[in-house]
């Protein structure tokens, strides 16, 4: 859209080297604060199961934000 996003809650899978859902109760992995217009790096932090084989696959990340800050 050409805007900055706020409050993005970040959704998607991730997977194990035996294609096993290391997540699989949960679709939301994650928030950013601020998402400025065009590319952006980001970090996040997981946990995951000791048993789970790398590397790790992510796949069907999306981020779905508001217009303006919604939380304080």
């Amino acid at each position: 859209s050409g805007k900055t996003v706020y409050d993005a809650d970040v959704y998607g899978r991730i997977y194990d080297a035996d294609n096993n859902n290391v997540l699989p109760n949960r679709g939301r992995v994650g928030l950013i604060e601020q998402v400025p217009p065009g590319i952006n790096d980001f970090e996040m932090r997981i946990t995951v199961p000791e048993s789970a084989r790398q590397p790790l696959q992510l796949k069907k990340f999306k981020a779905s934000g508001f217009a303006s800050k919604i939380r304080q």
